[in-house]
């Protein structure tokens, strides 16, 4: 009976190993003790008549299975924890991919825009450059009318001057096959877009993310076009930062939830997760870790762990609002908010 309840118990309370062989051995004594007060020879042989031998046997056994449980379970917690920091440094990485890409698209853009601007000033200079070449050329010819009255050290000047003229035209030419290949655009900084593709682009750029993190991720677009006049570039950095951050601050397992729509003038994006809250102490300090542009262009650049302070900062750059909050009532929740176009 004991040995049944030894190993019941042993079985069923999660503790220790050390905690099962104390209670053992102090079982062990305690038996032992009475046994010995007994006034018989054969008092040891009654002990084991009397199921001992079981009884040790038992308990022993119901000790290695308890520590055979510990170290199951410490090998399980220990990978969990090791796929838990893998996960959040593909995380990371994927992050710092995207970073990287949203950096190439804008010095992309900015070196187009400064590639239109080298245009157009090549173009003002061989304007005149071409000017100034025609000008000597008709001065060339009306001297050259009146050779007759000129000296032949004065002909071999006009000559000279000729040449150099030639040359002149040639590299002007020259310049302008290069200005005519030359297809650069003006790209403009804030433009007029629907943001409901952009959302949903972001989604599906999160995908992998939400997946790696298993957080099961839903999607809930206006029905109508919301439009805005923003960076189209920022207003995505914006969103991914958002959406990848809020992905690694979640809880395995929970839902979060995305929602657009329009509200007295603006437009509204919503994000929901239920879960384990991250907490507003925990909020407030990731969120505001930038104070100045310069901080932000630093940490766009370098910093990880930075993700909802950079969202935040790019958000009011841009003229909108980034609220948060992270209670029973809301969940983790984050709120975008811009002036919208009609």
């Amino acid at each position: 009976m004991f040995s049944i309840l030894i190993l019941l118990f042993n079985s069923t309370v999660f503790w220790k190993p050390i905690h099962s062989i104390l209670i053992c051995l102090l079982s062990y004594l305690i038996i032992v003790i009475i046994y010995s007060n007994k006034d018989r020879i054969d008092k040891y042989n009654l002990l084991i008549s009397h199921g001992g031998a079981v009884y040790f046997l038992v308990s022993a056994f119901s000790c290695m299975i308890v520590y055979n449980r510990y170290q199951i379970l410490k090998r399980e917690v220990a990978k969990n924890i090791m796929i838990d920091e893998a996960n959040n440094r593909l995380l990371d990485q994927n992050e710092k991919i995207n970073d990287q890409r949203y950096v190439i698209e804008d010095a992309n853009r900015k070196l187009k825009i400064l590639n239109d601007y080298r245009h157009n000033t090549l173009n003002i200079m061989l304007h005149d450059f071409r000017n100034f070449t025609g000008s000597i050329e008709m001065s060339l010819d009306l001297l050259k009318n009146k050779s007759d009255n000129l000296s032949g050290e004065q002909k071999e000047i006009l000559n000279y001057i000729g040449v150099g003229n030639e040359k002149l035209k040639y590299l002007s030419e020259k310049l302008a096959d290069s200005a005519d290949k030359d297809e650069a655009k003006v790209q403009f900084n804030y433009e007029y877009f629907d943001i409901g593709p952009e959302v949903e682009n972001s989604t599906i750029e999160i995908a992998d993310a939400a997946q790696i993190k298993q957080v099961n991720l839903q999607l809930h677009l206006s029905p109508s076009a919301i439009m805005v006049h923003l960076d189209k570039l920022f207003f995505a950095q914006v969103l991914f930062k958002l959406f990848t951050n809020a992905i690694k601050y979640a809880q395995s397992g929970s839902v979060m939830t995305i929602h657009t729509h329009e509200m007295n003038g603006k437009c509204v994006i919503e994000i929901v997760n239920i879960g384990k809250l991250v907490g507003m102490d925990k909020l407030n300090e990731l969120f505001n870790k930038l104070k100045t542009s310069k901080q932000l262009a630093e940490a766009m650049n370098s910093e990880t762990n930075m993700g909802f302070a950079i969202a935040k900062k790019l958000t009011e750059t841009m003229g909108g609002t980034l609220t948060y909050n992270s209670s029973e009532g809301t969940g983790n929740y984050y709120r975008i908010e811009f002036k919208s176009t009609h």
